[in-house]
């Protein structure tokens, strides 16, 4: 220690002191020459920081953060830490198992990659990206939405995503904890209304769809309902018969060419060509 001082004019250590009742108690000691105007030694200043309350919060710390890690990784809801700093807002930096379940890849290929890279439907990709950017802004703290996800497998999903920003003090760039909730079997459950019209005759595919396109009109205009005015949406997926053509084998044409419309967003026509 006394070289230390010698050598570099101070001393600086955690170490464990003792009280007069024998209790002891972590501290910094930092010790520094004094020395008289002509540079000579005089003695010795020394400094005790009782560090007991940092050490605890520093403990403290680790232990939440020990938590909150084992509740990301094993949460069977998708979890997710997003960037929102302003160089590159909006990537994925730490994904869950569940999260990847949902969305139908690996962490390697979610870790890096955009929120809206996974949202094929364009109403929900500007949603989001509107979401994102009051986010970035400090506008909002939390946004809670539903959104469709389209899978790498051609699979869909719906989830209820809620979206907490977190803005640490200092230097440290925010973002953004979401929880995504698998609400796909109850969109089936409540959403999914499907029909079919058979129309014998038709002569080629224009007529076909022109069919379709009269049809969503109608479907669109409001209407009363409980003494409310309501409107219902639809996407429509036509085919046209082919020689050698089932019932289901048109059916299914046409329950493609629907997936197809709902994928490039409310309120379209798509003829399956196939």
């Amino acid at each position: 220690m006394m070289g230390t001082i010698e050598r570099d004019g101070v001393f600086n250590r955690q170490c464990t002191f003792a009280r007069k009742d024998g209790t002891t108690f972590p501290g910094q000691l930092v010790l520094s020459v004094k020395r008289r105007p002509d540079g000579t030694r005089m003695g010795y200043t020394g400094v005790i920081t009782d560090l007991t309350a940092v050490l605890r919060a520093q403990e403290e710390l680790a232990e939440s953060d020990k938590r909150f890690r084992l509740a990301f990784d094993t949460s069977p809801m998708g979890m997710a830490v997003v960037s929102l700093g302003a160089a590159d807002p909006g990537r994925f930096l730490r994904v869950n198992d569940a999260l990847c379940e949902f969305a139908g890849v690996g962490e390697g290929q979610l870790v890096g990659a955009r929120v809206g890279d996974f949202l094929g439907d364009p109403e929900h990709l500007e949603q989001a990206m509107g979401n994102l950017a009051e986010l970035i802004a400090g506008n909002v703290d939390a946004v809670t939405a539903e959104r469709h996800l389209f899978r790498a497998d051609g699979g869909e999903r719906w989830g209820r995503v809620s979206a907490s920003a977190v803005r640490p003090d200092g230097d440290r760039d925010p973002s953004l904890i979401l929880l995504v909730e698998d609400i796909t079997a109850r969109k089936e459950l409540t959403e999914r209304h499907e029909f079919a019209i058979l129309c014998p005759g038709v002569p080629d595919a224009a007529t076909a769809i022109r069919i379709g396109h009269e049809v969503l009109a109608a479907l669109s205009r409001e209407f009363d309902l409980s003494r409310t005015r309501a409107r219902v949406g639809a996407s429509i997926g036509v085919a046209v018969a082919a020689d050698g053509d089932t019932g289901p084998d048109l059916l299914h044409a046409a329950d493609q060419a629907m997936y197809a419309a709902k994928r490039s967003g409310k309120g379209a026509v798509r003829l399956n060509t196939r």
